[in-house]
């Protein structure tokens, strides 16, 4: 892992990637969701018990990719994973996002 005695790299990446995450949405404000993160919702609303695995076969993205996504997509507080990740399903907290596009 690349460091400096001062700390500028992990201080850069964490500041950005934290700016990123705090910064994606806030009340009253529209959510946009891109493409790729408008496919995984459509398909996880769709086969609620699919797995990352699943999505990114189905969608020939990067199951990195799709947990990615599905991170924003929890975080904007769009879908939430409930039970466990074996047996559990996915719930879609905001049906209007599916009408977006």
């Amino acid at each position: 892992m690349l460091s400096f005695q001062d700390g500028t790299v992990n201080d850069t990446v964490n500041g950005t990637v934290n700016g990123t995450v705090n910064g994606l949405y806030r009340e009253n404000e529209t959510i946009r969701l891109n493409k790729n993160q408008y496919s995984v919702l459509k398909y996880i609303a769709i086969n609620e018990h699919s797995t990352y695995e699943d999505v990114a076969q189905k969608l020939q993205i990067s199951r990195r990719t799709i947990s990615r996504h599905i991170s924003i997509l929890r975080q904007l507080g769009v879908v939430v994973r409930k039970g466990s990740d074996k047996n559990g399903y996915w719930k879609v907290l905001k049906p209007e996002m599916l009408n977006k596009k």
